[in-house]
């Protein structure tokens, strides 16, 4: 069976065996050369052993697979990671992230957490006020409702900015 065809990358042919073994869950297959000098270990059809899924990767009809964005992979199993709990951002990782629970002081909620990326968090001092205005409202949780408003009598509005100050 070696140096002939076993089939299709869900089989091997362990030790010269003339019958083809299906792979494992969560198994890739592969040629060992030790073994078996002169194979071509990237043909699919003369694979003779198989090893446990690498980590961060999953295992489908003996082939592996690194894990996509959105999921973990664990024991050559692709499990994926659960919206507004946990995300995974990158490939190739064998554990979800929790996701976190709020945006810190001076942010706001601009998008929830899913389970390819953690909350999205912008700054709240992003709206700069033209001349004679100022800012006014709140920014917090998942709202920015700054506005700029008139300035009062006794205060100076300065352009590009968002505050007042009193006059000179």
């Amino acid at each position: 069976c070696p140096r002939l065809p076993c089939g299709v990358s869900s089989n091997y042919c362990p030790g010269g065996d003339v019958m083809p073994q299906a792979v494992s869950d969560g198994y890739e297959t592969y040629t060992n050369l030790t073994l078996n000098p002169g194979l071509d270990i990237n043909d699919t059809t003369t694979r003779t052993s198989q090893r446990p899924c690498s980590a961060g990767h999953y295992c489908q009809a003996g082939i592996a697979f690194p894990c996509p964005t959105g999921a973990k992979c664990v024991n050559g199993v692709k499990i994926d990671c659960v919206g507004d709990e946990t995300y995974q951002d990158a490939t190739g990782q064998s554990s979800c992230l929790p996701c976190s629970s709020a945006c810190g002081n001076g942010t706001y909620q601009r998008g929830s957490c899913s389970v390819t990326r953690d909350l999205e968090c912008d700054t709240c001092n992003n709206l700069v006020c033209p001349v004679d205005t100022k800012r006014s409202g709140d920014c917090y949780g998942t709202i920015n409702a700054y506005s700029c408003v008139s300035c009062n009598a006794d205060e100076y509005c300065p352009a590009d900015d968002a505050s007042a100050y009193p006059h000179p």
